[in-house]
């Protein structure tokens, strides 16, 4: 018996579109963050904290785990 378990394929999402790029890219997991905490905040469109529902219900429905990251900051 194989004690092999199959990597996790995490991929970052700052948008819907890059959501659905993950998703048919085969990503068992996403994450992400929302408006400011987003390191993705320059760029338009970003996921809103109205939008984190929407989120969790596209990943539900395809089968794959999201996670809400906060954005990394250094003192």
């Amino acid at each position: 018996m194989s004690s092999y378990k199959k990597p996790l394929l995490l991929a970052p999402v700052g948008s819907f579109e890059s959501l659905h790029a993950a998703i048919h890219g085969g990503a068992d997991a996403i994450y992400f963050g929302v408006e400011q905490l987003n390191m993705r905040t320059k760029s338009i469109p970003t996921i809103t904290i109205e939008d984190i529902a929407e989120v969790a219900r596209i990943c539900k429905q395809h089968h794959i785990k999201a996670y809400l990251t906060p954005q990394y900051c250094s003192v």
